[in-house]
């Protein structure tokens, strides 16, 4: 069931083809006014920087994940071999982590952005069967 009620305790259950575990990560509702900001954003980075519009759109993506994104699951990232923690009251809590993200697992937020923004939903016609 979905809850109406914004939140920022929201999970998305990402597959990692890289580690082949599932990442799950925690995140703040958007509002239908920050919706209609990413779109805009996106089509603005696109026609700002026409020679580079996939770099822009990446970046804004991005960006846009770092925002939304409030936390992951214990143990789901490690450095140097170290699980690292997005909770404060953790004692493996990592002050950086949302840049360490970026830089280092920029595919799992491009699948959160990929998600909640670009393609949340999708109809289901009456007669398909599964």
């Amino acid at each position: 069931m979905r809850e109406l009620r914004s939140s920022d305790k929201n999970e998305i259950l990402i597959f990692d083809k890289q580690s082949g575990t599932r990442i799950k990560l925690f995140y703040r509702t958007p509002s239908t006014s920050e919706r209609v900001q990413y779109k805009s954003a996106i089509i603005n980075a696109a026609s700002k920087n026409r020679l580079n519009a996939s770099d822009a759109i990446s970046n804004c993506q991005l960006d846009y994940a770092e925002k939304f994104i409030t936390g992951f699951e214990e143990n789901n990232f490690s450095v140097d071999g170290n699980a690292i923690s997005s909770n404060p009251a953790s004692k493996d809590y990592y002050a950086d982590w949302k840049q360490f993200l970026k830089d280092s697992a920029s595919d799992i937020m491009f699948a959160f952005v990929d998600v909640v923004f670009d393609a949340p939903n999708y109809q289901l016609k009456d007669e398909v069967f599964f």
